[in-house]
């Protein structure tokens, strides 16, 4: 079911705003996905709790749909694909043994 959001003021506008910021990403334990395929893969890893788009889809139970110009201010990217997930961190076990590669900032 899609929810209409007409106003940048909405508590879900807010924040998705606020998730710009790693304090509370890290308070929230929460992260914005954005683009067509990468909102794709974070709900089939089930990670998502709610998306966040410009157009009509049922891509996911709980679904946002805003304006482009509300869009453009809680988009992360130059070229905004108008989709973005509010997902869930989860926690990684590491394994014991072996080799890791961490890649950060890729």
């Amino acid at each position: 079911m899609i929810k209409v959001i007409t106003s940048a003021d909405n508590s879900i506008v807010k924040q998705v705003k606020k998730l710009k910021m790693k304090r509370e990403r890290t308070a929230l334990g929460l992260y914005v996905a954005e683009g067509k395929r990468i909102v794709a893969d974070a709900i089939e890893a089930g990670v998502v709790k709610y998306v966040v788009t410009t157009f009509d889809t049922d891509i996911f139970p709980v679904t946002y749909k805003v304006k482009e110009s509300i869009f453009e201010k809680i988009s992360d990217t130059k070229s905004p694909q108008g989709i973005l997930a509010v997902c869930e961190m989860r926690e990684m076990a590491l394994p014991k043994t072996g080799d890791i590669v961490v890649c950060d900032g890729v």
